[in-house]
């Protein structure tokens, strides 16, 4: 593949990883594939971030580096988005690291397969120096060839080895554009809404058992920070954002089935909800009677294992308060 632009774009988006940022840019200036372009998002750090950037960026002309002000992870890949020239994007946290191989492996999958979409595996890093590999079953999914993303998703959820996180897929950035398929920003949990609507509306994906992403567990991070009332909001903005998603699906018989799934992933946020409701020591009456009533409206259109998966969600969420 010949082009006068880089063949990928890495977007990193950087806030406050000071301690942990140079061994991320490393593992991605070094990478065995060399035609890349690294794009770093300056999310109005107040470390010694930008200096890290800065000094990366004036030894490799590959990076460019975008600063803004403090306006959350998703605002910072839609700015390396509008300004990426890649065929591909992979998307790469500041305080994690990737294998040096990574975008050389997942392109030569990209293109023989044609995928829009190859999704990849991850290694979970913990503070200790432990590590797990909790997506192996992924394997079997790996030895077809590329379904329809909407096919994938569904056998995905069905496997229970859905990854809802965007740094397992590297994606064709013109499918991105031409499906809309952006951040939504003032909320965190985005990566789960975002993954869901990239694989559905992909026309070919592919998985693969390859452990390229090396995910930092830590104390400080947005996922695992106190602020649970932002968290239980960007809950229910997904849950509303995944209902409007399915209703447009349901439309089109060819993802008929992966809308049922979408509703499946709905009362899997509420469950999660649930879970967060009781750390903040709330009942769960607000939130229990929209999705009892859209449990109701649902259930005839969904299939039986649907319906299974549904009702288990919703109702072992109800029962976190009783066992409490």
């Amino acid at each position: 593949m010949t082009s006068v632009y880089p063949v990928v774009s890495i977007i990193v988006p950087v806030y406050n990883t000071e301690p942990y940022l140079e061994e991320c840019l490393d593992s991605i200036v070094n990478q065995t594939y060399r035609s890349i372009e690294i794009i770093l998002v300056n999310d109005g750090s107040t470390d010694c971030s930008p200096e890290i950037m800065a000094s990366f960026a004036h030894r490799d002309q590959r990076i460019t580096t975008l600063t803004q002000p403090n306006r959350g992870v998703s605002a910072a890949r839609n700015a390396a988005l509008s300004v990426a020239k890649g065929e591909y994007v992979l998307f790469v946290d500041s305080d994690d690291t990737i294998r040096n191989d990574t975008v050389e492996i997942l392109c030569q999958e990209a293109i023989s397969t044609n995928s829009d979409i190859v999704i990849g595996n991850m290694c979970f890093c913990y503070p200790d120096g432990q590590q797990s590999f909790f997506f192996k079953r992924l394997a079997t999914l790996s030895k077809q060839h590329p379904l329809s993303g909407a096919q994938c998703f569904s056998e995905l959820i069905e496997a229970h080895i859905f990854p809802p996180m965007v740094v397992f897929y590297f994606t064709k950035r013109t499918f991105i554009q031409k499906y809309q398929i952006f951040f939504e920003e003032g909320i965190v949990h985005e990566d789960e809404l975002w993954c869901v609507k990239a694989l559905v509306y992909a026309p070919k994906a592919s998985v693969m058992n390859f452990f390229h992403y090396y995910y930092r567990l830590r104390q400080g991070s947005v996922m695992r920070s106190d602020n649970m009332e932002y968290r239980l909001y960007s809950f229910f903005r997904v849950a509303k954002s995944f209902e409007a998603l399915a209703a447009e699906l349901q439309e089109k018989q060819e993802f008929a089935k992966a809308a049922g799934y979408v509703y499946v992933r709905i009362f899997y946020v509420y469950y999660s909800m649930c879970q967060l409701l009781l750390e903040m020591k709330k009942d769960t009456n607000e939130y229990k009677a929209y999705f009892e009533r859209l449990l109701v409206n649902i259930y005839p259109v969904l299939s039986q294992l649907q319906q299974r998966y549904c009702s288990s969600f919703f109702y072992n969420g109800n029962r976190i308060f009783l066992n409490a």
